[in-house]
């Protein structure tokens, strides 16, 4: 939409060369399903957040982390963008929320969102919502829960720690700004809105990142090391080096990779699974396992040993037996076997699914688990984390 554009258009004239290439590894956050893709949607970038309402960007390598420290080692990334997110969190957050993301980047860190000066703008969508009797979108209640910074405030969290400098960077314009925030959230210019940032996508970023004239409602700032250093993530590796940056957001150790779907901190256990829509979820929620083991006893125990080993949070393993080959109470009994006399922690739980289910239902239960192939436990058999 074309408020995303306004928004990304700070970043994009700031980050991209002459050939709209990214030359570094780029780190997106609070960005939400699209992020930078909404700008460049071939750029590959990881965008991190917490909470991903829709499935992500293609050109993004996701990951899902509660509030806080950011679950990255230091100078993981080339440059980390934040856009529209200061504001949403509470204020006597932001000023840590900023020194997370200039430890995590190896070159610079920008942030900008809306000052107290766009209040105005908050008023008339609330006003439009209203009048349509449509509840308020969760961003202005937020808005409305936190305040939007001062121009002054909004300086005084981008003031530099040691080793950087800031500079503040040119925005589009106040009231083309105003426009299109406006255009986006009135119902009967929103669909001309989307029809016209998908028809002239390009030409309307460029049109955005041209107009830095005047006053504007919004603030930007980029925060450099006076030193840049090679960032830990690089842009030709995204996958293997991203995964190689990831910190345990209980330890903020280094993981070790059991399986393309899942990671365990090296240091104390913690497991980081990775959902069917290629999210890595490092939030300390419950998670559910979906295995289709052999229900033989030599094989089937290593892999039961192996998950009541493992120090890891609130797990349910689910063991699939197909009734065709195996009957519920013999699974039962194979399983409780295979156990043996090892006490499962009183947040790990295994069930066995041994009737036939519906394939409706047989679906439901696979999409909110992660797939994992039973050899991954069975390796850490006796291994238990510490």
């Amino acid at each position: 939409m074309l408020n995303w554009l306004c928004r990304y258009a700070v970043a994009t004239s700031a980050l991209l060369d002459e050939h709209r290439a990214m030359a570094t590894s780029l780190l997106d956050v609070g960005s939400g399903p699209h992020g930078f893709a909404c700008a460049q949607p071939d750029v590959p970038f990881v965008g991190v957040d917490t909470t991903f309402p829709l499935p992500p960007a293609p050109s993004m390598l996701a990951v899902r982390n509660g509030p806080g420290r950011l679950p990255f080692a230091d100078a993981s990334f080339g440059a980390v963008i934040s856009l529209d997110v200061l504001e949403h969190v509470p204020p006597a957050e932001r000023s840590r929320f900023v020194a997370e993301l200039t430890r995590v980047t190896a070159g610079q860190a920008i942030i900008a969102c809306p000052s107290s000066e766009m209040a105005h703008v908050d008023e008339l969508v609330r006003a439009t919502f209203l009048r349509a009797r449509l509840p308020l979108p969760p961003w202005l209640c937020e808005h409305d829960e936190h305040g939007l910074p001062t121009p002054a405030e909004i300086a005084e969290h981008c003031a530099p720690p040691d080793g950087f400098c800031t500079r503040p960077l040119p925005v589009p314009n106040g009231v083309l700004t105003t426009m299109a925030a406006l255009a986006d959230f009135t119902p009967e210019t929103a669909p001309a809105a989307v029809a016209e940032a998908s028809r002239y996508h390009a030409r309307w970023l460029r049109m955005f990142e041209g107009a830095v004239f005047g006053e504007s409602c919004r603030k930007a700032y980029v925060i450099e090391r006076e030193q840049t250093t090679v960032p830990l993530v690089e842009q030709g590796d995204l996958e293997k080096t991203v995964l190689d940056a990831l910190r345990c957001p209980r330890c903020a150790s280094p993981h070790e990779r059991l399986s393309p779907q899942l990671l365990r901190c090296a240091s104390c256990g913690h497991l980081v699974a990775r959902d069917r829509a290629g999210i890595w979820d490092l939030r300390p929620e419950p998670t559910t396992f979906w295995l289709e083991p052999e229900w033989r006893a030599e094989l089937l125990a290593p892999t039961l040993h192996g998950f009541a080993d493992l120090d890891h949070r609130d797990a349910t393993l689910l063991l699939r037996a197909h009734p065709e080959s195996i009957d519920g109470r013999c699974a039962l009994a194979c399983a409780a076997a295979a156990l043996g006399d090892r006490e499962l922690a009183e947040h790990v739980e295994v069930v066995v699914l041994a009737d036939r289910l519906a394939p409706a239902e047989e679906e439901a239960q696979r999409s909110d688990a992660v797939i994992v192939d039973p050899a991954v436990f069975a390796g850490l058999s006796g291994a238990r984390a510490i």
